[in-house]
């Protein structure tokens, strides 16, 4: 890992390492020394993750020639420590027992939100920033898993924001179309026989556009992606035409729908994240469903009534969100199955 360092494109960008006290100060100024050697770039500071066994120095700035943020709790420090620094890559020397895998997995959510990669010996979390923009409003919807709703709450967003704006849904599945699919709402007839006729053409006849365009008063734009990493990015997606596509139905607001726990790579102006009720928070976490959460401005919580989600985990997600994002605006719900015409 330590030959990414020596990209000349990293020549203008800032370092920042992060230490504990389990190593002896004198492997940890040789460890930042040797970053020093290979880092074309700059050092902008050290973050103290913690560990007193080995720390055995009263003035750590004098010592590493830096200035260091010694975190307390991590939950409520490490960002405050990224936005002091500002860097674009962080490198973790720190070690077991102060660190391991959940919180590596906490720290890249937070490098993510921080829009910086997080990098060590042995792995590599690059960040890339989000280019695409929409000339109108938009809402992403993103989610910490697959089933757990997302569809269902955009229908429902839609139809809210319907009711005083034209909407326009984006969703992209992973069978959706080659190129992006426009479903009108008001010139089509969305019937049982609609389905069929997409079916047999060998379409996914199920897919999440399909689906948003029988229950929301909206029209709807059908996308495709492939690939899913730990914070969200597509290896293959045709998002940006779907956009293009979008824009010419001249809606004042366009929502975006991500595809599983994937978030599309849009600058969205609002994001609401989605999270089942019956997930696990360990999983959650694990899979940098924190930068999720980071980075949107409303929590929906779906699923939530036993079976098949515990009031003890739904009071234990509604406890840790809290944690990590203290001014979280959180919203419990339920799933009830109405017909879209009588049956």
């Amino acid at each position: 890992m330590i030959n990414l360092l020596k990209n000349p494109q990293n020549q203008n960008k800032r370092l920042t390492v992060l230490i504990d006290g389990e190593h002896y100060p004198a492997v940890n100024y040789d460890a930042i020394s040797l970053l020093k050697k290979h880092f074309t770039g700059s050092i902008s500071g050290i973050i103290f993750l913690g560990g007193t066994e080995k720390l055995v120095i009263d003035n750590p700035e004098n010592f590493y020639g830096h200035n260091v943020f010694m975190i307390k709790k991590l939950d409520s420090d490490f960002l405050k420590a990224l936005q002091l620094f500002k860097p674009d890559i962080v490198y973790d020397l720190s070690d077991e027992p102060v660190v391991n895998h959940e919180i590596r997995m906490k720290i890249a959510s937070y490098c993510f939100t921080e829009r910086c990669s997080y990098m060590g010996p042995d792995f590599y979390f690059e960040y890339e920033p989000k280019l695409l923009k929409t000339t109108v409003k938009s809402v992403g919807i993103i989610g910490t898993g697959k089933r757990i709703g997302k569809t269902a709450v955009s229908s429902y967003i839609a139809n809210l924001l319907s009711e005083k704006q034209k909407v326009c849904i984006i969703a992209m599945g992973r069978g959706g179309p080659k190129k992006p699919e426009v479903i009108r709402k008001k010139n089509t007839d969305l019937n049982p026989e609609f389905l069929l006729e997409i079916s047999r053409k060998g379409m996914h006849a199920s897919s999440d556009y399909i689906e948003d365009a029988f229950f929301a008063n909206a029209d709807t734009v059908g996308c495709r992606r492939c690939g899913g990493g730990f914070g969200g990015k597509f290896f293959l997606s045709n998002i940006k035409d779907g956009i293009k596509a979008a824009e010419a139905l001249n809606p004042q607001i366009i929502i975006i729908e991500g595809s599983g726990a994937s978030i599309p790579p849009v600058n969205t102006d609002f994001n609401i994240c989605v999270i089942g009720g019956n997930q696990a928070w360990d999983g959650i976490v694990g899979y940098l469903g924190i930068y999720r959460i980071l980075i949107s401005d409303f929590i929906f919580l779906t699923i939530c009534e036993d079976p098949p989600s515990k009031k003890e985990n739904i009071d234990n997600l509604v406890s840790q969100i809290k944690k990590i994002k203290q001014q979280a605006k959180i919203i419990k719900s339920v799933f009830r199955p109405e017909p879209v015409y009588s049956i």
